[in-house]
């Protein structure tokens, strides 16, 4: 037998306490609990919150990301180049800036600015997405 309180009220504070708590990695039974709920009430009136929270961060980290690469930090550019693009550092210290290709063959990243960096991960993603087409 299911016992039924009194209905929730949803408040623009609650909505706003749910979204942070979840951005900041806290179980839902935790932020339901402080709001005095059920899990199943908290995710039938506070669903969209909890979808699109962990989008809003991310896309707030890749802002926060970009901008560093516009003002020109250097070690926000080898994050990007790391994560997107296999680039690494070599262990004794020293850069290594040769990035594999498709085809196996090494490219050279020594000789580029920053702006054409920014062109080169831009091209080089974009590239990634085209699915390949079958000669038929």
């Amino acid at each position: 037998m299911t016992v039924k309180g009194k209905p929730h009220k949803v408040l623009d504070a609650n909505r706003t306490f749910v979204e942070g708590c979840i951005m900041a990695g806290i179980p839902q039974a935790e932020v339901a609990g402080c709001l005095n709920i059920c899990v199943n009430t908290l995710k039938k009136h506070y669903r969209y919150e909890i979808v699109t929270s962990l989008n809003q961060l991310g896309s707030k980290a890749a802002k926060c990301l970009e901008d560093a690469i516009n003002s020109g930090s250097v070690d926000a550019a080898k994050y990007v180049l790391s994560r997107k693009f296999d680039w690494r550092e070599k262990v004794e210290g020293k850069l290594d800036v040769y990035t594999q290709s498709d085809d196996e063959e090494y490219e050279d990243l020594t000789k580029l600015s920053l702006d054409e960096l920014k062109i080169y991960a831009a091209l080089k993603e974009k590239t990634e997405h085209i699915p390949e087409t079958d000669p038929e």
